[in-house]
């Protein structure tokens, strides 16, 4: 099959939301968009702008699709299933804006992994650059651990940057799970997709970062997900390069529920727009995660 045959085959979903109008994300989401439209692959970007706020601006060949709320929440899965609707392909690959990749063929090397796999993360190794650029982190992806059958404890494998899967696998899934307000979701996308793993309590983990995990909203999804025996895999040889935007210990990876905290058997007080956007029921929420975002300090 030639380069172009692939390539029709794939489409890329971004996802893109900024309430405190930091410089680097829109940089490196503008990065990330010039790449796409180099590669002439289908590319979806769903963003969410406060009243008055301008969308980013996307090359021409990318589709943009363009919600406003007053609401702040962490949008990413919301607008990454988004997305995922609009697009084209039967090959889906759901991509962080903030990440590089060391294999130039990236795209086609997930399209064709998805011959033999329903879920994957294309890449294997998952690294974190400081803002000079040195590697700061690194650590296995989270797939590569479930395609080997160990436990995918976000401690020692990453379950962000990237994720692909076909569409088969997106809609009997119900696309990803996208109530964890504060950021979280790749972990409960994680441990969703192994039955092994559907009895682990997401807050033994990681306490301070896994409310939503207590929810029967993500234990219905779980469920469902797990149930469906995918297969999952990953490439093993390629690295996925986080680009710097704050340091770590502002954007409070492991820290960040307690924020906006949720007891046991509760929801997060959200509902879905006709648009299918999540919108919150109670604006002191809003007003909660709006502090997150402020102290995270992605220009430095």
């Amino acid at each position: 099959m030639h380069r172009g045959e692939i390539l029709v085959s794939i489409a890329v979903c971004l996802a893109f939301y900024s309430p405190c109008d930091y410089e680097l994300p829109k940089r490196h989401l503008a990065r990330t968009l010039e790449w796409l439209a180099g590669e002439g692959v289908e590319a979806v970007l769903a963003q969410v702008v406060l009243p008055g706020q301008a969308p980013q601006p996307v090359p021409a060949g990318i589709t943009s699709l363009v919600y406003e709320s007053a609401d702040v929440m962490f949008y990413k899965e919301n607008l990454w299933n988004q997305a995922a609707k609009a697009a084209v392909a039967d090959k889906l690959l759901f991509l962080d804006t903030d990440v590089v990749f060391s294999a130039a063929d990236v795209i086609e090397q997930a399209a064709a992994l998805l011959d033999l796999a329903d879920v994957c993360q294309p890449f294997g190794t998952a690294v974190w650059h400081d803002r000079d650029r040195k590697i700061v982190n690194a650590r296995r992806s989270a797939a590569f651990a479930i395609s080997r059958g160990y436990e995918p404890n976000g401690r020692y494998y990453h379950p962000g940057f990237s994720w692909a899967m076909t569409r088969r696998a997106f809609e009997f899934m119900g696309g990803f799970y996208d109530r964890h307000i504060l950021g979280g979701g790749d972990l409960g996308m994680a441990f969703a997709l192994d039955l092994r793993w559907v009895g682990v309590d997401l807050r033994t983990r990681n306490p301070l970062d896994a409310h939503f995990a207590a929810s029967p909203s993500y234990g219905m999804y779980r469920m469902r997900a797990a149930n469906l025996c995918l297969r999952v895999g990953c490439l093993e040889d390629v690295d996925a390069i986080h680009r710097w935007h704050g340091d770590a210990d502002d954007r409070q990876y492991c820290s960040r529920g307690t924020f906006l905290p949720l007891e046991p058997g509760q929801e997060y007080p959200l509902r879905y727009r006709e648009d299918e956007l999540l919108e919150w029921t109670d604006s002191t929420a809003s007003e909660a995660v709006q502090k997150y975002f402020a102290s995270r300090r992605e220009d430095g």
